[in-house]
């Protein structure tokens, strides 16, 4: 349990919400709400999304609150089990580095944003395509699915050259892995009882966000009203002191991503004339490093970062 209770704490504060929120959501409906026909009627019609536009613009909050809900049945079985745990390892596992990288207020706009997405898309797909493509229970959709992909498809369209080390297959870039889950999920369960427009939906909205922040306009910016000033002191030191900083990181990697190699390494003089503050403030060995370590963390996530790393990365921050 100590163990546990220090894993727990070391989360970042969005993503320890997201995870405690679901968990206890799930393990509410199975143990209580499922075995009562009253509160599990309640929580299949109105807290899951539901796909007619009669009924969720008459309850608009079912847009958001279904990505924390998974009323599988039997309550307590494989199937629901492996959809909530699946949702949630995803999750733990995207999210953690992209909270670290961006900070809470990103990762909690991203799932809701992901999860509206996801609803939105639905809904239009059941207006517009018959049952028979839909498939007989799409017209409820509840889980986190959606989100969890807009956190996915957030994360690989922002660093496309993450990749992501999966079992029998190997180390695969995070937006080919993407790709080939959507295009499974139309071929095998479209039709079926898997709410597959959600899916597309919820990853639709991941790119959408990515491709407006790359344009200055970020539209996770208001769900800081949910996090003090505080809170990225209380995620760990590291993460507090080097967030801002991070984020000037990630900027120079998408300049490097779109500047060939042949004429980076030419123009590196007349960059150096340019920017002359920032060759005075840095030396010209420190540099190195960080053009190392920024290709790490964008190949492999903050995760990879050795201890002399790390150290690297806290002294350039303070240059900076």
């Amino acid at each position: 349990m100590p163990q546990f209770q220090l894993w727990y704490r070391s989360l970042p504060q969005a993503l320890r919400w997201l995870l405690t929120i679901n968990v206890a959501a799930y393990l509410l409906w199975a143990l209580v709400f499922s075995h009562f026909a009253i509160t599990a009627g309640f929580a299949s019609s109105h807290l899951a999304f539901h796909t007619p536009w009669q009924r969720f613009l008459l309850e608009p909050w079912q847009l958001f609150t279904y990505s924390f809900v998974h009323l599988g049945t039997p309550a307590i079985g494989l199937g629901s089990l492996m959809h909530v745990g699946f949702n949630m390892l995803w999750l733990y596992w995207i999210g953690r580095d992209y909270e670290n990288m961006h900070g809470p207020a990103r990762l909690l706009g991203v799932y809701v944003w992901g999860s509206v997405g996801g609803a939105l898309l639905s809904a239009l797909a059941y207006a517009l395509l018959p049952a028979t493509v839909l498939g007989a229970h799409v017209a409820i959709i509840h889980g986190a699915s959606a989100s969890v992909l807009g956190v996915l498809a957030a994360v690989a369209f922002t660093y496309p050259q993450k990749r992501i080390g999966l079992l029998f297959i190997g180390n695969i870039r995070l937006v080919h892995l993407l790709a080939a889950f959507l295009v499974l999920d139309l071929l095998f369960r479209l039709g079926g009882t898997t709410a597959v427009f959600a899916h597309l939906g919820g990853a639709l909205a991941g790119l959408v966000l990515v491709r407006l922040q790359q344009r200055g306009v970020d539209l996770t910016t208001w769900f800081e009203i949910f996090f003090s000033r505080d809170s990225g002191k209380r995620q760990g030191a590291s993460s507090g002191r080097l967030r801002g900083w991070l984020t000037r990181m990630e900027q120079r990697i998408a300049r490097k991503r779109t500047v060939p190699e042949k004429s980076e390494r030419t123009e590196r003089p007349h960059r150096g004339v340019r920017l002359s503050t920032r060759a005075e403030a840095t030396p010209p060995s420190l540099d190195n490093e960080i053009d190392r370590i920024l290709d790490k963390i964008s190949e492999h996530g903050m995760e990879s970062l050795t201890e002399e790393d790390r150290e690297v990365l806290e002294k350039a921050s303070r240059i900076s």
